[in-house]
């Protein structure tokens, strides 16, 4: 089960603080071949246009390690 919720922005302006989404993606062997982790990009990849350009976005993979994503370098941080 995923969620994508959206935050209420005036709570972070407010605050001065730069609004995120954080995406975590199960990569483990059984989400990957029951669909879920297909299903789970896709709307990640559908949603992206709709997300402001101030906001930060992040990515998170999980199998038995965590691995952490910078987009702006395009690398990995394991």
């Amino acid at each position: 089960v995923y969620d994508i919720l959206v935050p209420d922005t005036k709570i972070y302006r407010k605050q001065n603080i730069e609004p995120c989404f954080l995406f975590l993606i199960d990569m483990s062997y059984n989400s990957v071949i029951s669909g879920f982790t297909r299903q789970m990009l896709s709307s990640i990849k559908a949603c992206l246009n709709s997300i402001p350009d101030y906001y930060k976005i992040g990515l998170v993979k999980m199998t038995n390690v965590a691995s952490v994503f910078d987009l702006e370098t395009n690398s990995e941080i394991v």
